[in-house]
Formats: C-alpha cells, structure tokens, sequence
C-alpha cells in the first residue's frame, strides 16, 4: 500500500513573539481610597429616661456618642459620663438637623416616643422615626436599631391609644423594609430605673417593677409569651419589666456587633441578650 512520506516541516525562522513588543499599559490611575470608617454612634432622643442610658452604654465602644434631642442640652445627671457625650440640637423630623452626623455615624439608635393626642402620638412614635429611617439609609448609615414597645394584649388599648401604637407598628415595617439585613427593633414591656423629673427630684420606678420582673422572671419564656398574647387583661402581667440598662445594652449590641441577629426582639429576647 502507498504511503504519503511528505511529512510537515515548522519553519524554524519564524519569529518568536516579544514580550518586548507588547504594549504596556501606561495608565496610572490609582484605585479610588476606602470611605472614611464612620467612627459616630448617634442616638435619637437621647436626652430622654432611656436614650441617656444608651448614651452612657455606647461610650463603652469607643465610638464618638452624639445624643440627639429637640433641646440639644443634657440629661439632668451630673455623673463624669455625661461630659464625654456630645449633647446637639435636633428634630427627628428634619434630617437637615442631623444629617452631618449621619454621614460619620456607623450606627443610629432611635429611641424617639412618646404619649399625648392620637395625632401626637403617630408623628412622634411613626412619622418621626420613619423620617430618621429613610434618612439614615440615604446616608449610607450601616445599621439601624428602634426601641419600639411590646403590646399586650388588652382589649381597647389599641383605640384608647390608636396614635401610639400605630405609630410604632408604622415605624417597625419600615425598619423592616429599609434595612431588611441590618435592622433591629427591641420591643420591651414597662422599663424601670430613676426617672428624672427635675435636678434634684426622680421617681424610683424599680422599687416596683424591679421584684415584679425577678417573679414574672421565673416564668419560662415560651409559658410567658403564650400566656401574654391569649389571656386579655391577666395576660400582661405575664410580661416582664425590664432595668432601663438592660435595654440600653442590648441596644448598643445590635447597634455595634454585625453577629447581632436582626429583625424583632420582644421582652424574653432582650433578657436572653442582656
């Protein structure tokens, strides 16, 4: 049989490409330099019986505490802590008010609420913080924490006081649909602690609610939180009362540590990360 005895021949004088004659590159431009890390914690009422303890707790973190209020002045205490925290003017209605400590804030803690009229109540509890929400969010601000309340169930609370607790119900959808990922609603039952009412006069409010929560405490949770939202009336005192600190600390947790589970924690939930 025929064979084809060609056989193919490589030209050994063909020239090998240079890495030489490949273009370089002569663009310099350097990547764009990380943001700023946001080194704020603004707290919205933070003047108030609570936003004060959140402000003295968020010290702790070593992030620069802006407690925020209408008057801009500080709480009655005259504890060391208070001159640490700068005290500044603001609406939670006019983020115009805030808004440059929004761009450094790597956090907001809002404790805006409050009672009075039913038109009251919906711009104080919902209006206002739905206003700081959508303001913190155009602000690039990473997370968000809402200190809501816990609702018991007692039959006509929901209209005697229809402004407060739409208010708040308002607030939490947003918090919900604006940081869906980062956004944390505590909602507590009563709180106690001193309660300023002036420099020198305060209500002790754990001289009762203080032995209330440690009975209610024993209590298991699933036991507790089953009873509270069946039984109208009896159902609340099921409901434990919490130390303003408590709340304060586990809002600055969610506020400050990205491992912090987002979404809603009522009264058994704050106690367990306390």
């Amino acid at each position: 049989m025929a064979t084809n005895s060609s056989t193919l021949k490589i030209d050994e004088s063909s020239e090998k490409p240079c890495l030489d004659a490949i273009p370089m590159s002569t663009d310099t431009t350097l990547p764009p330099p990380p943001p700023p890390a946001r080194t704020t914690l603004l707290v919205l009422g933070g003047r108030g019986f609570l936003g004060s303890r959140v402000c003295h707790e968020a010290l702790s973190t070593g992030l620069h505490v802006v407690g925020l209020s209408r008057s801009g002045t500080p709480p009655f205490s005259k504890e060391p802590w208070v001159s640490q925290v700068e005290w500044a003017r603001g609406d939670a209605l006019d983020p115009e008010s805030y808004s440059s400590f929004l761009r450094n804030s790597a956090a907001v803690i809002s404790c805006v609420g409050g009672f009075g009229s039913n038109e009251q109540m919906w711009k104080t509890n919902g209006t206002s913080n739905v206003t700081a929400i959508e303001a913190a969010s155009a602000a690039g601000v990473p997370r968000f924490v809402y200190v809501s309340a816990f609702i018991p169930f007692v039959p006509g609370l929901s209209f005697a006081l229809e402004g407060y607790v739409k208010g708040k119900q308002q607030a939490e959808r947003a918090l919900r649909r604006v940081f869906p990922y980062s956004g944390v609603v505590l909602r507590p039952g009563a709180i106690y602690g001193d309660r300023s009412l002036s420099e020198n006069v305060s209500l002790p409010l754990q001289c009762f609610f203080k032995p209330a929560e440690k009975v209610v405490g024993l209590i298991p949770a699933e036991i507790a939180r089953k009873v509270a939202g069946a039984l109208p009336f009896a159902g609340a005192v099921a409901v434990p009362p919490l130390a303003a600190e408590t709340v304060a600390r586990v809002a600055v947790r969610a506020a400050t540590d990205e491992s912090f589970p987002v979404g809603i924690l009522d009264p058994w939930d704050i106690r367990k990360h306390q």
